[in-house]
């Protein structure tokens, strides 16, 4: 418990779980996941109150799965929306960026769900995308898509207990892992 009054991430968590079950949980996790477009650093207890939900009622994990790509989502619609107004768009050498570029570039909706699709974040599809002039609806669609694909995906690893929930990174198998014993504590 010193963890959580020390740290502000672990204090939402404790503040949170013991709601797991509830109808609204998922809600309230995907607006948090569209406040972390903009703050970032809440993606570790994110993981864990998304695990949380999907592990306290796996009946409800598809429901889990679309309120939590839909906060992104939206989060992400108010990074377009503020990337189309400024018109002011960064310049990046890193490989990465070039990959993401590319990815755009060449395929367009798809590339674009496909990068949401992977565990990182969104911001440089959206920077890029804006810089090509992607449809902005088309962009937040595929946003959508992707996200939901990857929550999906996330949620029915959780729940069949696979060893694969590693490939989404040591940050969702220790989530996971949380989770469980948060869900168990709460019941």
């Amino acid at each position: 418990m010193a963890e959580a009054a020390s740290d502000p991430r672990a204090r939402l968590q404790s503040l949170l779980l013991p709601f797991v079950g509830r109808w609204w949980f998922p809600w309230v996790v995907g607006a948090l996941s569209a406040v972390n477009n903009f703050v970032v650093v809440l993606s570790a207890p994110l993981v864990v109150l998304f695990m949380s939900a999907v592990l306290a009622r796996p009946e409800r994990r598809a429901l889990t799965a679309i309120a939590n790509a839909a906060g992104v989502t939206a989060g992400a619609a108010v990074l377009v929306y503020l990337g189309s107004a400024s018109e002011v768009f960064p310049t990046f050498a890193l490989e990465d960026f070039e990959r993401t570029k590319k990815l755009v570039e060449e395929y367009g909706a798809f590339g674009c769900a496909l990068y949401s699709c992977l565990p990182i974040i969104l911001h440089p599809l959206i920077f890029f995308a804006l810089a090509l002039k992607v449809d902005p609806a088309m962009l937040i669609g595929a946003i959508f898509v992707g996200r939901t694909i990857k929550y999906l995906v996330m949620a029915q690893l959780a729940v069949s207990g696979s060893a694969y929930l590693k490939l989404f990174g040591s940050t969702a198998v220790n989530a996971a892992t949380k989770a469980d014993e948060s869900v168990k504590k709460a019941q």
